[in-house]
């Protein structure tokens, strides 16, 4: 006999089905219809939702650094800035739901971030506001806007869950090797065509500074491939001392640093190997081998790897002589040509943007942009721009210090500072003091990020799309280490004690006459 439950049930789920099925039927015969993304989008991540219940911040960890987009949302954002918003907001709620699951809040770290959100969001509505050109907006700019909410949202959302001491490794393995996907999209000249559709999901990237070396030669500076190299780098080094990393009896992990560095350099970035040898110089010292006898092994290492690359620099490939040419090396004419000229566009942007700086100290530029101008003038003046015009009007600036100053004016300035400050402060609390089974990674940690810091003011910044970079490496501190300070506590000084004398029995009395 039938249970009158059981196909109660089975007609619901019918009934749900069914139409959502002809519904997503109906959408897939249109997919290039905005609509359909969204719908399918929206079914796709009702369906996901358990598991992200379970396991976003694991997630997020994961693509904190990957290049994947979700290609069927409007704008295609990045998976990292979505899961940002979802873990939040699933941490808010379970909060709500039960007081015990209270998430991990630093003041210190957290008063910063929210003045420069505010800060980011006062000078958007006062300059324009936010259009999203995906939606007819005439107005373009938002998306550096998301970014930037999405980098300080993304530290909340980081921070929020202490990681288990027992799988500290295991998430710091997520968080930096899921940058190799950056790889991927460098691919995109190369793999067949039956592989398109993985580049949905990993977008193809731009390869800049296309070359024509001789006859059927070309140099491509694939800017994936270089970030991949480098984050495997300081996956290693958050993973092992350079002490042990270097050491001769462990030949694999010799083969993969230099591994990752070859790889590094085919990008052809001069920039990542400045910021590959500034952290790895901060490591030294953080880590003792500068002082006592480790210096002079240092120093013959350091002449011996000069010794082997420096008579052959002008024979290796373009894309790692470009990378070499940062340093004092012999390269060849052409490589020469094209670095000095990249310094040239630069050097000319910047006098033609400094003037600008006092207009934009109190309230700043914004991203706001005009999308009719910049399309008409990108159509006839950009066609062979050298001079980094079209840059400038985007406000690429190719500088830490104007990417900050002229959209934010001083304001922002204050408030990126401070959060330095901030995140400084606590990532050498946690080197000095945190836990020995952290301490590798605690250094490492800190080494980047004053790494970070200085690359951003000297050689090369983008305040957009490198707050992100900030903003996951102190977050990634706070989870591992825990919101409570880890300083040890001093016990007061106990009051002095009497030294201890040997007792002497007491007199004996003279016997009385009734005992004698």
């Amino acid at each position: 006999m039938t249970d009158a439950r059981s196909v109660f049930r089975g007609l619901l789920v019918y009934s749900l089905c069914l139409p959502l099925a002809i519904v997503l039927g109906y959408m897939l015969a249109t997919p290039l219809d905005p609509m359909s993304f969204l719908t399918i989008g929206l079914v796709l991540a009702l369906l996901v939702t358990p598991l992200l219940l379970r396991w976003h911040h694991p997630w997020l960890v994961f693509f904190w650094n990957a290049s994947a987009v979700i290609f069927f949302l409007p704008g295609r954002p990045p998976i990292w800035l979505c899961l940002a918003a979802v873990s939040l907001l699933f941490t808010v709620l379970q909060f709500a739901l039960d007081r015990k699951m209270r998430p991990q809040y630093v003041s210190s770290i957290a008063r910063p971030l929210v003045l420069l959100a505010a800060v980011v969001i006062i000078t958007a509505v006062l300059r324009g506001g936010i259009g999203f050109r995906v939606f007819g907006s005439e107005i373009g700019g938002a998306r550096r806007y998301v970014f930037l909410l999405a980098a300080i949202m993304g530290y909340f959302a980081l921070s929020a869950r202490r990681i288990p001491p027992e799988k500290a490794y295991l998430y710091v393995g997520l968080f930096f090797l899921g940058g190799l996907t950056q790889a991927i999209g460098s691919t995109s000249a190369f793999a067949s065509s039956y592989l398109y559709f993985v580049y949905m999901v990993f977008p193809v990237e731009f390869l800049p500074g296309t070359v024509e070396l001789k006859a059927g030669e070309v140099g491509l500076r694939m800017y994936g491939m270089s970030m991949a190299g480098m984050i495997g780098v300081f996956y290693l080094l958050a993973r092992y001392p350079i002490r042990d990393l270097l050491n001769l009896n462990r030949p694999l992990r010799i083969f993969f640093l230099f591994g990752f560095l070859t790889v590094c350099l085919f990008g052809g970035y001069r920039s990542y190997l400045l910021l590959i040898l500034a952290v790895t110089g901060i490591l030294f010292y953080l880590e003792g081998l500068l002082r006592g006898k480790n210096l002079p092994l240092v120093v013959v290492g350091v002449a011996l790897a000069g010794a082997l690359i420096f008579p052959l620099a002008d024979r290796l490939p373009y894309q790692i002589q470009r990378a070499l040419s940062v340093l004092p090396v012999k390269v060849s004419p052409q490589v020469a040509h094209d670095a000095q000229a990249s310094t040239d566009w630069r050097v000319q942007m910047w006098k033609r943007v400094l003037p600008d700086v006092p207009r934009y100290l109190i309230l700043g530029k914004g991203c706001a942009l005009d999308l009719r101008e910049f399309d008409f003038l990108r159509q006839f003046r950009f066609r062979q721009d050298s001079t980094g015009l079209s840059a400038e009007m985007v406000g690429d600036y190719h500088n830490g210090p104007l990417s900050v100053i002229i959209p934010f004016g001083l304001p922002g300035v204050i408030a990126l500072i401070w959060f330095w400050v901030a995140g400084w402060r606590w990532l050498v609390q946690q080197y000095r003091y945190g836990a020995p089974e952290l301490r590798t990674v605690n250094t490492l940690l800190l080494a980047l990020f004053v790494a970070r810091i200085f690359h951003f003011l000297v050689v090369f910044g983008g305040f957009y799309y490198e707050l992100v970079h900030f903003t996951g490496l102190v977050g990634l501190s706070v989870a591992l280490n825990g919101q409570a300070s880890s300083v040890p506590v001093r016990a007061e000084a106990a009051p002095p004690v009497a030294p201890r004398t040997r007792s002497l029995p007491a007199p004996l009395s003279p016997p009385s006459p009734a005992q004698s």
